[in-house]
């Protein structure tokens, strides 16, 4: 089985299965950037060339500001489904793998490049679908004040300065 083997002729085998994985993950990443930002900028320049080539106003001349059409949950709905994706086609190349190498024993062959990959795609879900916006400044709280001269945020509690 799979422990008979040595490690580096394992990864040489194996190694190639990872790559959708890792690709789904790069496009998943580049996805958030294009759809969260790019797009806009995109439309806003062909928006300007359009301008310019129709009514001959210069490119540079005003700013056009597109109001967001894409929701963030659109986008990260579509960030999963890239991972998942290449997980499965990660699955995929392992499985094939593990039986052009051998007919015998192909589940406990591909076992434990399962585990790394399932590893892998929890990685990539906590990781390319976490929030990548500012965090919200904490209000309030035991002893805060209001910014006003020091002035005490009702419903908190003073502590004494020593």
């Amino acid at each position: 089985a799979a422990s008979q083997e040595k490690l580096s002729e394992n990864m040489a085998f194996f190694g190639l299965a990872f790559v959708p994985l890792a690709l789904a993950g790069h496009i998943s990443h580049l996805s958030h950037e294009f759809l969260s930002e790019g797009i806009y900028a995109l439309l806003g320049y062909l928006a300007k060339v359009y301008q310019w080539l129709v009514f001959a106003v210069p490119i540079g001349s005003r700013e056009i500001i597109l109001p967001p059409f894409i929701h963030g949950a659109v986008v990260t709905f579509i960030k999963v489904l890239t991972i998942l994706g290449g997980f499965f086609g990660s699955i995929v190349a392992v499985t094939m793998i593990a039986r052009k190498l051998s007919a015998k024993n192909v589940f406990a062959r591909i076992m434990p490049h399962l585990l790394a990959l399932v590893f892998f795609l929890v990685c990539y879900m906590l990781i390319f679908t976490a929030s990548t916006a500012e965090p919200v400044p904490a209000t309030g709280g035991p002893g805060k004040t209001s910014g006003v001269s020091g002035t005490q945020v009702p419903g908190t509690a003073t502590l004494p300065v020593r």
